[in-house]
């Protein structure tokens, strides 16, 4: 996502929100932690125009329902949620992306 706001009407079976993780601070007990697929999340946020470690989310079983509040570049990337991988769309302000059921229609 680069450059708006997304709304969540359906969050989806386990969509949880992931970064790079906390590297460095097992010491102290904080475990890594962070996206399951690093290459994913960093390609994703290229291909968007975000920093290689800004958040994004991560969906198993099921997706989620977004809907651009002002125009929001979103980038999908593996499994079988919405487009083919590596596609980036351009949500305007009102539409809605639905990756519950893996065509990813807006």
């Amino acid at each position: 996502m680069s450059g708006g706001a997304l709304v969540v009407h359906h969050a989806g079976a386990l969509t949880t929100v992931q970064d790079l993780g906390r590297v460095g601070w097992s010491r102290f007990g904080v475990p890594t932690a962070g996206a399951l697929d690093t290459v994913a999340l960093r390609l994703a946020n290229r291909l968007v125009g975000n920093a290689d470690d800004a958040a994004g989310l991560e969906m198993h079983l099921q997706g989620p329902v977004l809907q651009a509040r002002g125009a929001v570049w979103v980038a999908v990337m593996g499994g079988a949620f919405g487009p083919h991988p590596g596609e980036v769309m351009l949500l305007r302000k009102g539409e809605r992306l639905d990756l519950r059921d893996g065509r990813g229609t807006p």
